[in-house]
């Protein structure tokens, strides 16, 4: 409550709830815009209701914000994954036989997709479509909703992603047959702490673990990477399953921002390898996989 007094201005009163709940929302919105996450607005829309209990439920449109932004607002602790970087990680993980470790990086990184949503892919999750069938995705991730797990909007709709890129419905395909042929159910047998370890492990032999690098950076600098190439935030969107126009447009700013403060602190040389990586990254995946013997 005390950032929202200062912000404000301390000698501030307000006549009505609404009007407090008005000064909020603009809390809300400037501390987003500044590049902060809802941590500080939060806590004053808590502190009101916990000093005021009688006007809990009282901040309709505020509370409606501190759900809003909590959810699309990019964590602090975590800093873009430049495509670089991305394909660095592939190309190592490949050359020590650690292939699913750069499948699931190269699909973070393309679908956006949520960790703990990337564990759920199942055989029966994933279809591969044909284009010419007028389907407009090569592939399609379904999600039911299920009330006991985070895995749709809180609409309760069932959530589809769509796969575009040829390398990455034959990686799909080729996982979900193995799956299959071992009698999993899901697409993926490593964890995502398997996963975490190892990107640490990365991120700290390029003397790259000072920063604020985990796994939902892959769905930051994955939005961020394809806003800078110029593809129409609709598609965006779609593909991050956002809802707000506005508050995506401010989400797609501030990952920018991180995504470049990152990728300029390499020198030149090592990021325009990692981007030929990166280009070639299933061609890079299934060459190596064909070698293994």
């Amino acid at each position: 409550m005390r950032a929202f007094a200062k912000w404000r201005g301390v000698s501030q009163r307000f006549r009505t709830i609404d009007a407090l709940d008005c000064a909020l929302v603009s809390f809300y919105e400037e501390e987003f815009k500044r590049g902060k996450s809802a941590g500080q607005p939060n806590s004053a829309l808590a502190g009101f209701e916990l000093l005021f209990p009688d006007t809990k439920g009282f901040f309709p449109t505020a509370t409606k914000t501190s759900k809003d932004f909590t959810r699309i607002s990019p964590p602090e602790s975590n800093e873009g994954i430049p495509a670089f970087l991305v394909g660095h990680l592939i190309h190592d993980e490949c050359i020590e036989g650690r292939y699913e470790i750069a499948e699931i990086a190269a699909t973070l990184f393309d679908t956006l997709i949520r960790s703990h949503e990337l564990q759920k892919i199942t055989t029966e999750a994933y279809v591969a479509t044909d284009p010419t069938e007028g389907v407009q995705s090569l592939g399609l991730i379904s999600f039911p909703h299920d009330p006991t797990k985070n895995l749709a909007t809180k609409s309760r709709v069932a959530q589809h992603i769509r796969i575009t890129s040829k390398g990455l419905q034959q990686l799909l395909s080729s996982k979900k047959t193995q799956a299959l042929a071992e009698k999993r159910l899901t697409l993926f047998s490593t964890t995502m702490a398997q996963f975490r370890y190892r990107l640490n492990l990365f991120l700290t032999r390029y003397n790259a673990d000072h920063f604020k690098i985990g796994i939902h950076s892959f769905r930051h600098a994955g939005a961020a990477y394809l806003d800078m190439n110029n593809v129409p935030r609709q598609t965006i969107k779609d593909i991050g399953r956002w809802g707000a126009d506005e508050s995506m447009h401010v989400y797609l700013a501030q990952v920018g921002r991180l995504y470049n403060k990152v990728q300029e602190a390499f020198p030149h040389d090592l990021r325009a390898q990692g981007n030929k990586y990166f280009v070639s990254r299933y061609e890079l995946i299934r060459k190596f996989r064909a070698t293994r013997v």
